[in-house]
This record gives C-alpha cells, structure tokens and sequence, in this order.
C-alpha cells in the first residue's frame, strides 16, 4: 500500500497587505511524496529528508493508497524537491492535484460552495 504525504506551509509575508501562499512539498513531477508500507514509511521520509516527521489526520484511505498530513521541519530539501503554491497547481500539471486540492478544503482554505 502506498502512503502519500502530505506537508504544506503557510508562508506568511510581513507586508500586511500581501495574501499568505499555501505550499506544497513536490518532487520534480510535481507529485507528493510516496512511500510503501513495506518499507517504513517513516524511517523512508526520514531517511530521504534528514528530518522526524509527525503524522496526522488521514485525508483519504483507498485499497491501493492512503493520504495523509504530516509535520516535519525540513533544514535543507534534497535535490528533486521543492514548495509548490497551491495557486500554481491544476490537473493537468500535477498528478496528484485531487489530493492537494481536498486537503485545502479540509484545511479550510477552498471551498466548492459559493457564498
């Protein structure tokens, strides 16, 4: 089974008129970070990203995959990673977009009614 994580920042500006920017940990592909259960997840994350992390809420869990959020102070990201704004991201850039997108909703950041 397959776990993505899920780890977002808020990156707060000190210009109070600037809007805050959610952001994504991504590889290269612009995907979350997977890892198998058969081989620790947690000992991979922390292995690849030199780091604990903390995990959280499960955002969804299916037969092949699960998602989940997860905390981690990372000093230095390895090569093929980056933070991604959500605002960058669509379907058709980023496999994982679905993910990303109803993390937002459960962080409270998007929502698909009007007002």
């Amino acid at each position: 089974m397959n776990y993505k994580i899920i780890l977002a920042k808020n990156i707060k500006y000190s210009d109070v008129q600037s809007e805050n920017k959610i952001v994504f940990l991504l590889d290269n592909k612009n995907q979350l970070p997977t890892f198998n259960s058969h081989g620790d997840v947690r000992r991979q994350f922390e292995e690849l990203f030199k780091t604990k992390i903390s995990f959280g809420y499960i955002l969804f869990q299916d037969k092949n995959k699960n998602a989940i959020f997860a905390s981690a102070k990372i000093k230095k990201l390895p090569k093929k990673w980056h933070y991604v704004p959500y605002s960058k991201l669509t379907k058709n850039n980023c496999d994982d977009f679905d993910i990303i997108h109803r993390a937002m909703q459960k962080l409270g950041y998007v929502s698909d009614f009007l007002i």
